[in-house]
């Protein structure tokens, strides 16, 4: 019998006072982040719930700045004051970048709390990319109240072309990677990312 893997993240919700209670999310058709054993069926309802709010709640934060995200979102936790929700913007995989000239667009809308000098909120991503001149390649995160916060970008080769357009959120050391795997007008997928230390 074929075992069939699952995706399991972690959110932690802060509760009135000092408490916070961490809870595991099973996201179905993301990036895995990590691997562990599924949970009972019976565990299931209660994270449901609290991925559908957080979704809800990204929904909602990019409507208010104009903008529309998918259904899918990943969750990263790094400790109990600190988190990062990314979500894709509608559409973004039918985005076709330019190999030879200057590129901009919009990829994602993250929530971070806790993470380096960005303040807590919902940011938009808004990319310029040229190709031709990789290191002067950045993002944009544009908070609620007009706030930019600007980022380097690093471009890399995608190992896995075939799996297409799709975002990316990992966390090594004391850093936060949150990537855009981009289809191209030649046919290749790139990824780009950018690092946000903890």
């Amino acid at each position: 019998m074929k075992t069939r893997e699952k995706n399991i993240k972690t959110l932690i919700i802060r509760l009135p006072g000092a408490v916070a209670l961490a809870i595991t999310l099973i996201l179905p058709g993301s990036a895995p982040l990590w691997a562990e054993s599924p949970l009972r069926a019976a565990a299931l309802p209660p994270f449901d719930r609290v991925y559908q709010q957080s979704l809800r709640t990204m929904q909602s934060e990019a409507r208010a700045v104009g903008l529309r995200i998918d259904t899918d979102i990943d969750v990263l936790v790094t400790t109990a004051t600190s988190h990062v929700l990314l979500a894709t913007i509608d559409g973004f995989e039918n985005i076709r970048l330019d190999p030879n000239g200057p590129n901009e667009f919009d990829f994602g809308f993250v929530n971070v709390t806790g993470l380096g000098q960005l303040p807590d909120g919902y940011y938009r991503m808004h990319y310029v990319v040229d190709f031709r001149f990789p290191e002067n390649a950045f993002v944009f995160l544009i908070n609620a109240q007009g706030q930019v916060f600007t980022y380097p970008i690093e471009i890399m080769d995608e190992l896995h072309p075939e799996l297409g357009p799709r975002k990316g959120l990992t966390s090594e050391g004391h850093n936060t990677a949150v990537g855009c795997h981009m289809a191209m007008g030649d046919g290749s997928v790139r990824y780009i990312s950018i690092s946000i230390a903890q």
